[in-house]
């Protein structure tokens, strides 16, 4: 019984590469010698690389004035060797013997749950509760309903179209997948492809969407004429799979599909974690008539190494880009600068994440190619797809 407070370094991974690793582990231990001085009696434990846990028996008043402690103390910076140095941590506080974090692995689990929904708390800081407590429930069903819902067929595909500025119609749409949970109904991807990546799940997954994006194409003759492409996600794990285009090519030539109508998009982090084998699946694809779009530029670091290094044929603007269009007009020079430079490139821009006319009209006047988001339409089933279509006239 009790509690465990588990404490992450943020950002550790980058004060490694700036500050060497023998001063890092140094810090290491300052910060593992302040721990231990808060809880004297040994319960100080290395969780993780940067993360330490505390199990403190003594009740939540105590658990508070631990928290407190520590977050006063990272206000402050550590001193080694003449240099002050700011480290940054979250925090995240797991109940011990409630809610689902009994047995050694529930802990374990809820330990990583708790310190992932710190980072994203403005403070740092989660503790166990009601909140909690349903959010990691919620983890762990879905967590346990993959292997079911890949044996069920409990996968669907939603399709979002995608407007072109030139023709004034929808010429493309983006393929995205969702599970459907007999408890909680539709899971969005970004819940389940983490944990579908993790377990090695996602391999299968993908190779389950992409052969409901061909059934779709092959049931639905609009496709034909002035509907260009369809858009297919590709996570990292599959990326990492030397199989991978023989996999997908086998679906094509099964359904007898012209891989012209196929676009496959990627992320930089997917770019950047399988360089090597990803160049090699974007070549054989890309020989066999298939395209690329690089997804979220904008967000990272090395979106235009990307760009340049590997053969893309369009380039996503990420939403966070989008979003700041209307009211920051530096925003808005380097959209323009980016769209040109694009253009310039023999590649053409898709924005994402577009919701209000206005920056609808700023988007045509710099000169984008496609527009995606909810003001045109939000992702859809297949029916109210085809519906959309046909109501459109796509001709």
């Amino acid at each position: 019984k009790g509690d465990i407070i588990a404490l992450a370094l943020r950002d550790f991974k980058f004060a490694n590469e700036v500050f060497g690793v023998k001063t890092c582990d140094r810090l290491l231990k300052e910060v593992a010698g302040f721990l231990k001085g808060l809880a004297p009696t040994g319960r100080v434990y290395r969780f993780d690389g940067d993360v330490f846990c505390i199990a403190e028996p003594h009740g939540a008043e105590n658990t508070d004035r631990l928290v407190n402690l520590i977050v006063d103390r990272f206000k402050k910076p550590w001193h080694f060797q003449g240099i002050d140095y700011s480290l940054n941590c979250s925090l995240g506080v797991v109940p011990m013997g409630k809610g689902g974090t009994e047995t050694v692995d529930e802990i374990v689990s809820a330990i990583d749950f708790a310190i992932q929904e710190s980072k994203h708390r403005e403070n740092g800081v989660v503790r166990g509760g009601e909140i909690f407590n349903e959010k990691f429930r919620r983890k762990n069903h879905i967590r346990a309903m993959l292997a079911y819902a890949l044996e069920k067929d409990g996968f669907e595909v939603h399709y979002q179209p995608i407007y072109c500025l030139a023709t004034g119609r929808f010429a493309t749409c983006e393929a995205l997948v969702r599970m459907r949970d007999p408890e909680f109904g539709l899971i969005p991807p970004d819940e389940f492809i983490p944990m579908a990546e993790e377990n090695g799940m996602i391999v299968s997954i993908g190779l389950v969407v992409f052969e409901k994006v061909c059934q779709f194409m092959t049931a639905h003759p609009y496709t034909e004429g002035g509907f260009e492409t369809i858009g297919v996600n590709l996570s990292v794990v599959q990326c990492m799979q030397e199989s991978l285009a023989d996999d997908l090519i086998a679906v094509m030539e099964h359904y007898k599909l012209p891989p012209g109508r196929f676009k496959f998009e990627i992320t930089e982090t997917v770019a950047a974690a399988s360089m090597s084998t990803l160049r090699s699946t974007m070549e054989r694809l890309i020989d066999y008539g298939c395209a690329f779009a690089l997804d979220d530029f904008g967000i990272g670091y090395s979106g235009v190494t990307n760009m340049l290094n590997l053969p893309f044929k369009l380039i996503k603007l990420d939403k966070s880009l989008t979003d700041r269009l209307t009211g920051e007009p530096r925003t808005r020079i380097a959209v323009e600068a980016i769209i040109s430079l694009i253009h310039r490139l023999s590649m053409r821009v898709i924005a994402e994440g577009v919701e209000v006319a206005e920056e609808v009209e700023i988007l045509r006047e710099l000169g984008c190619d496609y527009i995606q988001g909810y003001y045109f339409s939000r992702p859809l089933p297949e029916a109210a797809f085809t519906a959309l279509v046909k109501k459109t006239a796509w001709r």
